[in-house]
């Protein structure tokens, strides 16, 4: 009867991770039908300026979403934790209110300038969206991560039909979306405020929270900042084909890795309970073979990689292989990274400095692999700074363990 309900369980478990992910492939879905939608609608002239704008600010969803929720996937399920949830609340809703504050007063002293605060405002909503339904998975509840995202998926839906058939403006269909993203965001806020703990954190515990939720945040700032220098070398080397394929390729890359990255999340509040109950040096013995084993096999595999590109230069397959070998050592990376935030002060700081020497090492090897192999040299240089940050892993893993 015992094995009978641990199988249960565990299918229930599968379910609703299932129910998880689903509900993000559909957000992400809508988000690209949507967009595909109204390229073909407006045309590609009227459709620069919505793209335009949302590219530019793309990295504003990583800075208020990323930290605060991992700081809070981190820190809540420990002893003392869930009196911090106020402050998380209150990191995840500002940025939204402030901006959503900005757009308003814009729309009224200067127009011109309001598609790009409504953008703005837009990636915060939706960043403030993933940390309030990471505090209700926290809580037990995590159907409402489903439902959020299933509403967001909708509301792209919502603002295509209106701009084909009602002729929605760049600018309104922002609105629309801003609109829909308050409402979402203020059901999630309620909800949240009449379950959290009236208990105040002390003033040490809210300081460590504060720079857990900054540090947390600096690889994913900075891998949108690395995409971005990656488009940037190839406008420089002009070759427009190259820039579409490492674009199809990026939609690939990109897919998995936001998918990865949601499953890690999920796994962290478990993760930081085993690692407060085992034996102290546990997690970084972890990260210390985790990065072994990835910088072994990664080291192989992207010397390769730069000898074939050097001798071939560019080409459709090479690109193709350096996207597998790419999102191999990016999942490896991330897990280990993972593990290493969740021990403590010293292994989330150490993990923030890998993030920046990678970003250093993709820029400075995109400089030379991006006029040598296009698209392909795109992939070399995101594989050589996972590389870096493999290094850096391993090699603050091996100092605190000696």
């Amino acid at each position: 009867m015992l094995m009978l309900a641990g199988v249960r369980q565990l299918s229930a478990g599968s379910r609703m991770v299932m129910a998880l992910i689903g509900g993000r492939l559909v957000y992400r879905l809508a988000l690209y039908a949507a967009g595909l939608g109204l390229l073909a609608f407006w045309g590609p002239t009227v459709f620069a300026g919505y793209a335009g704008a949302i590219g530019a600010v793309g990295w504003l969803f990583a800075l208020t979403s990323s930290g605060p929720e991992k700081a809070a996937l981190t820190f809540m399920p420990v002893g003392g934790g869930a009196a911090l949830e106020r402050l998380f609340i209150r990191l995840a809703v500002t940025p939204f209110v402030l901006l959503l504050i900005g757009w308003l007063v814009t729309v009224l002293v200067a127009p011109a300038a309001g598609i790009q605060v409504a953008a703005a405002a837009l990636m915060a909503g939706v960043g403030c969206s993933a940390v309030l339904v990471g505090l209700y998975r926290i809580h037990g509840r995590p159907i409402a991560d489903v439902l959020a995202y299933l509403a967001i998926a909708a509301s792209y839906g919502l603002v295509l039909a209106l701009a084909v058939l009602a002729g929605l403006s760049v600018h309104g269909v922002l609105a629309v979306l801003i609109g829909c993203l308050l409402l979402v965001d203020v059901v999630l806020l309620v909800g949240l405020l009449r379950r959290a703990s009236h208990e105040r954190p002390t003033p040490a515990a809210t300081k460590v929270a504060l720079q857990a939720s900054v540090v947390l945040g600096v690889g994913e700032l900075l891998e949108t900042a690395a995409t971005s220098v990656l488009y940037a070398f190839l406008a420089i080397a002009g070759d427009a084909r190259e820039t579409s394929f490492f674009y199809v390729l990026m939609i690939i890359a990109g897919s998995m890795s936001v998918g990865w990255s949601y499953l890690l999340r999920l796994a962290r509040p478990r993760l930081v309970s085993w690692l407060a109950t085992a034996s102290e040096g546990t997690g970084r013995a972890l990260v210390h073979r985790m990065a072994a084993w990835t910088c072994g096999p990664g080291v192989v595999l992207t010397v390769g990689l730069v000898l074939v590109v050097v001798a071939w230069g560019s080409s459709r397959p090479l690109a193709l292989a350096a996207l597998v070998v790419e999102v191999l050592l990016y999942f490896a990376i991330t897990a280990a990274a993972v593990v290493l935030e969740s021990v403590d002060a010293r292994g989330r700081h150490g993990s923030a400095g890998g993030a920046i020497l990678q970003f250093a090492a993709v820029a400075v090897a995109a400089w030379w692999f991006i006029p040598a192999a296009g698209a392909a040299g795109a992939f070399g240089a995101l594989c050589i700074g996972c590389l870096v940050k493999a290094a850096v892993l391993y090699r603050i893993s091996a100092v605190v363990e000696d």
